[in-house]
């Protein structure tokens, strides 16, 4: 099993994370700003890695948000169209 220097630098900056989040909760410092900003790097970082690793691109990513969009739209549509059969039904 080899290890890359991208695992060892994703698993760092998960130490980082947890470390600033217990310091943010039983410490004075850092500010909840700097404790969001460290887990969000961390976080994209690690997604990164992740997506590079498994081969997944980004466009597949895309059209399944794309998909859920228009599931979305479509449910809100549906939603709509029953609302204002209840208001003709309610002669509001």
């Amino acid at each position: 099993m080899k290890i890359e220097i991208i695992d060892v630098i994703m698993w760092i900056l998960f130490i980082i994370a947890i470390a600033t989040g217990l310091w943010y909760l039983f410490g004075n410092s850092p500010t909840f700003e700097q404790s969001i900003v460290i887990f969000l790097i961390s976080a994209v970082f690690g997604i990164t890695i992740t997506l590079t690793k498994t081969g997944t691109k980004l466009s597949y990513i895309e059209k399944d948000l794309i998909e859920l969009k228009d599931n979305i739209t479509d449910s809100f549509d549906k939603i709509k169209t029953d609302m204002g059969l209840i208001k003709k039904k309610l002669k509001i």
